[in-house]
């Protein structure tokens, strides 16, 4: 399409806009949301720096901590098998062999089937609801994995639970594009993806283990009966409560609309246009930049997908379950850090007269690797936000500690159970560079039908990773899972790769659109309006990749 096209096609939905207005009628729904918000702002409307530092608060104080708790509770719902596991989930199930790995990738099969209808969905529903709606439905599916009483049941539920929670990331992805400036995505990013997540599971995990159990009942059913309920609720909350969009978010006036997609349209990138553009769709299939993120998305999150259900037997592993309860001539062989972690975490199991044999030490345990995530998420986007084009060099720098941490593990199998610990610990920092890729696709791609198109692909490769990476953590391979540690590895130095060369790519592509711009200098508009266009990236000639 040429951009002389462009011009024409966005100038012909604002005409059509304008007269419905004065024939009286409501404006039909036709091109970006933000449409007619972006009309007023190009007669001559001026958006003050104090304006926007309101509406900014605003967003991030009462829209971010509802998409970061609903994050929060979609990541401990999906991994409440690994400390159901913990508490005798397998035992009580009887499952044997590989089972328990299908359970937890059963999960993926259904996020990735659900992939177009959540496509679908987030392109032409009001997002909130989507979301509000499906929380309530997952909720549902966790609480009766409380009362199942077989494994087939058991999976059935876990499916349905994958349906449910399919719409949850891609749709906050989508959010975030509409919500915040390129430069705010980053941050913003690492506090809604698994925000604390892998601190909380752990200790939520931790004190409900410490309940006393009723007759009739096992331990690992109040883990899904506490989540199932709380989450239930929250959907209920949140379908009054969480915006669809800043252009009819109940928390802003108009004034405060206004600026909210004033700020927006610096992006380029648009809001959402409902109607389903077949160019784009293949403009997106056609664009490396799409393989490279679905390649990416796949590579890291086998990874993830292996962590998520073994991370807790990882740690088994290392022998601190023998060692807690292991005699006195025992104690005095280990070093002096393992022994600080060590009588601390027993002196607050002993607590419990519910106590499984390492469960509840474990549990504990865990919980460093989810604080260590959360604060290099969050420092990282800090180093984003006010470094625009030097994330994808982040992204392969920080990709270094995990790929330190397993490097560890991987040196001493067999070995000292502290440093192997430490090492494991360092591998928190294996989503960041996920995370990063999030916010690079919602601040990289523009026209609604490309993003949608380009998030389907990178969630179904974000399932296929974590359907795999259970399965290189072998049942014959306990307690060491040399394959399983040796894949991570691979992982964490292929994209430290990846990254620096797609740096390279976005870069001449820049180039590129500069060298256009100087031979079309003057066909381009430059107003509000032309932002909400539904352009997409390489049709907008005004559009600069970050990187």
């Amino acid at each position: 399409m040429a951009p002389s096209d462009t011009i024409i096609d966005a100038q012909s939905v604002q005409s059509a806009h304008a007269s419905e207005k004065q024939a009286g009628s409501p404006p039909k729904e036709k091109g970006d949301i933000a449409l007619g918000l972006a009309n007023e702002l190009d007669a001559g409307y001026e958006l003050s720096p104090a304006l926007e530092r309101r509406v900014l608060r605003k967003i991030d104080f009462i829209l971010l901590p509802l998409i970061s708790c609903t994050a929060v509770l979609s990541f401990l719902d999906k991994v409440s098998n690994n400390f159901a596991n913990n508490y005798g989930l397998s035992v009580a199930l009887g499952m044997r062999g590989d089972q328990f790995s299908w359970s937890a990738s059963i999960f993926y099969f259904a996020f990735l089937v659900w992939q177009p209808a959540v496509s679908y969905m987030t392109q032409h529903f009001p997002l909130g609801k989507v979301v509000a709606v499906n929380c309530v439905g997952w909720g549902l599916m966790v609480l009766g994995q409380g009362f199942v009483k077989n494994y087939a049941g058991f999976l059935v539920l876990r499916f349905f639970q994958g349906l449910f929670e399919a719409c949850v990331l891609p749709t906050f992805q989508m959010m975030c594009s509409i919500w915040w400036t390129r430069e705010e995505q980053s941050l913003r990013t690492a506090f809604w993806f698994n925000s604390l997540s892998g601190v909380l599971s752990g200790l939520f995990a931790y004190a409900i283990g410490q309940w006393h159990v009723q007759p009739g009942f096992k331990l690992y059913q109040y883990l899904y009966i506490t989540y199932g309920s709380f989450t239930c609720g929250w959907g209920i909350m949140l379908f009054f409560a969480l915006p669809d969009s800043p252009v009819t978010a109940w928390f802003l006036n108009h004034e405060e609309r206004l600026a909210a997609v004033a700020r927006v349209s610096r992006n380029q990138t648009g809001m959402i246009n409902r109607e389903f553009k077949r160019e784009q769709a293949i403009e997106a299939l056609l664009d490396f930049k799409t393989w490279y993120y679905v390649f990416f998305a796949f590579v890291s999150n086998i990874v993830n997908g292996g962590l998520n259900a073994f991370s807790t037997v990882l740690i088994k592993g290392f022998g601190f379950s023998e060692f807690f309860h292991s005699s006195s001539e025992n104690v005095l062989c280990i070093t002096a850090a393992e022994s600080r972690v060590a009588c601390t975490t027993f002196l607050l199991s002993s607590l419990t007269d519910e106590f499984h044999p390492g469960a509840l030490d474990t549990t504990l345990l865990s919980m460093p690797h989810g604080f260590i995530s959360t604060a290099v998420n969050i420092v990282i986007g800090l180093f984003i936000s006010y470094t625009l084009n030097n994330r994808l060099f982040y992204m392969s720098a920080i990709i270094l500690i995990p790929i330190a941490g397993t490097a560890i593990q991987f040196a001493l199998f067999g070995g000292a159970r502290g440093p192997r610990l430490l090492g494991y610990y360092l591998t928190g920092a294996y989503n960041s560079p996920y995370v990063m890729l999030l916010a690079l696709i919602a601040s990289n791609t523009a026209g609604t039908t490309k993003k949608v198109v380009v998030s389907g692909m990178v969630w179904v490769s974000y399932c296929v990773g974590n359907i795999v990476g259970p399965f290189f953590f072998r049942d014959e391979d306990k307690p060491l899972y040399r394959m399983g540690v040796g894949m991570m590895l691979g992982s964490f130095a292929l994209q430290a790769f990846l990254s620096l060369g797609f740096r390279g790519y976005l870069m001449w592509l820049n180039k590129q659109k500069d060298r256009e711009a100087d031979a079309v200098r003057d066909q381009e508009e430059d107003n509000a309006a032309h932002a909400f266009a539904d352009l997409t990236d390489k049709q907008n000639k005004s559009f600069r990749y970050t990187y």
